[in-house]
Parts: structure tokens; sequence; C-alpha cells
């Protein structure tokens, strides 16, 4: 993975639409704190948010192929988990 470094998330994403895991993971590593205290705000609870990030990223790998700005992967990583924790407070 760490190969993956110094690519860019447009390029991460790009590989991973190829389905190269590696570049997800990488894409997940790079993103896992700010997904987490995203998913955090709103929960205001550890283990939900840590649910939440982990819905988040299962939701972005299924859905990878809808993402039009390959650059924004983080924000729109972090919005999913946005949605999830606040499913979790329904």
């Amino acid at each position: 993975m760490t190969h993956y470094v110094n690519h860019s998330d447009d390029i991460l994403v790009e590989l991973s639409l190829l389905g190269d895991q590696a570049a997800f993971e990488e894409l997940v590593m790079r993103h896992e704190r700010a997904v987490l205290g995203t998913a955090l705000k709103v929960t205001e609870n550890q283990f939900s948010a840590q649910d939440a990030s982990q819905d988040a990223f299962v939701s972005a790998w299924i859905n990878l192929d809808q993402l039009k700005s390959r650059e924004k992967f983080g924000p729109w990583v972090c919005s999913i988990a946005k949605n999830k924790a606040r499913t979790l407070l329904v």
C-alpha cells in the first residue's frame, strides 16, 4: 500500500474502479480520521461513529462509480458518513 502514498485521490479512485483494492485501502487510511470525526459530531458516541464510518466506506466502495468529481472523494465519503450517522440516531 505504501506505493500509493504519493498518488492523488482521483488517481486512487480510478485505480479502485479498476478493481485495485489496495488503492481503496489507501483512500480509507487517508480519510478515516475525517470520516470518523464527521460521524462523531453527529452521534456524539464513539461506537456509533465507528459503525457509521465503516458503513460509509462500504457504501463508498459500492457506489464509487457514481462519484463524478474523483478528486472530491474525501468530502463525498464524509457526507455519506454524516448521513449514515443520522440514520443511527433515528
